[in-house]
């Protein structure tokens, strides 16, 4: 009985708490790039988080995620990117490469 459950019961509570998680999620996050590093604006609060300290990038499907430490890092899907992906990357990847 548990194996019958399993697939219905696992997935469903997964769902809910990426809901949760998304209701937290500011909706107008604006992401700057620029020499110093990467600047964030949310909710009328603002970050600058210099190259040196950015940990990573990593290109994937659809996305380039860009690690600001360890376990959190920010999304950039191809929607957003448009045409200009591969380039993004290469500077991103360059400019944390150099720090």
């Amino acid at each position: 009985m548990g194996c019958i459950l399993f697939p219905v019961l696992q997935p469903l509570a997964v769902y809910m708490k990426a809901k949760a998680q998304a209701r937290m999620v500011p909706q107008d996050m604006v992401l700057k790039f620029d020499d110093v590093g990467l600047h964030v604006s949310t909710g009328g609060k603002s970050e600058t988080i210099r190259w040196e300290k950015l940990k990573g990038v990593v290109r994937e499907y659809k996305m380039i995620i860009l690690f600001s430490d360890a376990r959190h890092g920010y999304i950039l899907t191809d929607r957003m990117l448009g045409g200009k992906k591969e380039m993004f990357y290469e500077q991103i990847r360059r400019r944390i490469s150099q720090e």
